[in-house]
C-alpha cells in the first residue's frame, strides 16, 4: 500500500515537473525595454531560441520613432528571447498600430518591422507604398535605418516615376527609356552628418547647362534634392 502511495506521489510530483516545464516553454515572458510581454509560443517547443509566437495582452512599448502597439494575439518573431519582426500582416488586420515619423517623413499605417537586440528599430518594410520626401512621392520597399555596410544613416529601396528637379535646375528621370518597361529599383542613401544624399542605380540626369540626359550609375547631391554634387558615369 506504502509502494503504491510512493509510486503515485512520484508519478504526480513528475507530471508536475513536466507540466511546469511545458507551461514555461509555451508561455515564455521577454522584455522590449521597460515592458514585460507574455507570449504563446507552440513553435518553442521544436525550434529553440528562434520561434514565432502570439501576444498576449495589449502592450504600448515607446520607441525611438514613436509609439507602437502590439495588441492580443499580435504575431511576433523571437531570437533569444528579443522580438526580432513583426510582420505587417498585424497591422493589415488592426492587431498592431504605431505612430512612426522618422526625418519628419509619416509612416505608412501597414508596415513590416525589424530589429536590433537591443530594441532599436533596424528597417521598415513598406512594400512599395508611397512617402512624401521633401515634396517628392517615393513608392519604397524598404526603409533601413540601421544599413549594413555604408555609412550613411538611412537607406531608402524606392521606385519612382517621371522626372524630379533639383535646386540648381539639375533633371533626374526616373522613366526606363522603354515604354512599357519595369521600373528600375534604387537605393537613396542620405547622410545626415555630410547633409548629402545619394542615389544609387541608373539614373538619367541632364544638368543645367547640357541639352542631353546622361545616365549615371550612381548620383551625389546636397539633401532635400539640393544641388548636384557629383555622379558616377553609367558605361
Amino acid at each position: 500500500m506504502v509502494d503504491t502511495l510512493s509510486k503515485k506521489k512520484k508519478i504526480f510530483i513528475v507530471t508536475g515537473i513536466i507540466v511546469i516545464i511545458h507551461l514555461i516553454i509555451f508561455f515564455p515572458v521577454i522584455r522590449f525595454n521597460d515592458n514585460r510581454i507574455p507570449l504563446l509560443a507552440f513553435e518553442r517547443l521544436v525550434s529553440g531560441d528562434v520561434y514565432m509566437a502570439r501576444v498576449l495582452g495589449n502592450h504600448i512599448l515607446e520607441t525611438e520613432h514613436g509609439i507602437l502597439e502590439l495588441r492580443s494575439l499580435s504575431r511576433v518573431l523571437v531570437v533569444n528571447n528579443t522580438i526580432v519582426d513583426i510582420g505587417i500582416e498585424n497591422f493589415i488586420t488592426g492587431r498592431a498600430t504605431h505612430n512612426f515619423s522618422i526625418n519628419g517623413i509619416t509612416m505608412p499605417q501597414n508596415i513590416g518591422i525589424g530589429l536590433v537586440t537591443n530594441h532599436q528599430i533596424a528597417s521598415l518594410g513598406l512594400y512599395d507604398q508611397e512617402i512624401i520626401l521633401s515634396h517628392i512621392p517615393l513608392d519604397v520597399r524598404v526603409f533601413s535605418l540601421i544599413p549594413p555596410r555604408t555609412s550613411a544613416n538611412i537607406v531608402i529601396d524606392f521606385l519612382a516615376d517621371g522626372y524630379i528637379t533639383l535646386a540648381d535646375s539639375t533633371e533626374i528621370q526616373f522613366v526606363p527609356s522603354l515604354i512599357g518597361a519595369p521600373r528600375f529599383l534604387r537605393g537613396l542613401y542620405i547622410y545626415d552628418d555630410a547633409e548629402k544624399w545619394r542615389i544609387v542605380g541608373r539614373t538619367a540626369v541632364r544638368l543645367p547647362e547640357e541639352a542631353y540626359f546622361t545616365m549615371y550609375r550612381s548620383i551625389t547631391f546636397r539633401r532635400n534634392w539640393g544641388e548636384f554634387i557629383e555622379g558616377e558615369l553609367f558605361e
